[in-house]
């Protein structure tokens, strides 16, 4: 024969068990979230170190191509413009 306790016990059981699954859901779920967000994170760290290797590189480039640079054992050329021709400096 089944008491009131009994099913009271078994009641209180089955209230736990769900009580833990749904926690342990959120807490996956959070886990997921922020996962995400360090992911995006990362991709945008990388995203702003790139950018400012190409605008050093850019910034250290530049002069050379344009032949302001004043670089020991590089010859500058004056750009002339159409229908002349360039000379070297």
């Amino acid at each position: 024969m089944i008491t009131y306790s009994l099913i009271f016990l078994i009641a209180l059981g089955c209230i736990y068990a769900l009580v833990r699954f749904t926690q342990e859901r959120a807490r996956k779920a959070e886990w997921l979230r922020l996962e995400a967000r360090l992911g995006e994170a990362q991709r945008l760290e990388t995203l702003g170190q790139l950018t400012s290797f190409i605008a050093h590189a850019f910034t250290i480039l530049c002069p050379l191509c344009l032949g302001t640079a004043k670089w020991p054992g590089i010859t500058r050329w004056k750009i002339a413009g159409p229908g002349k021709t360039s000379k070297k400096l």
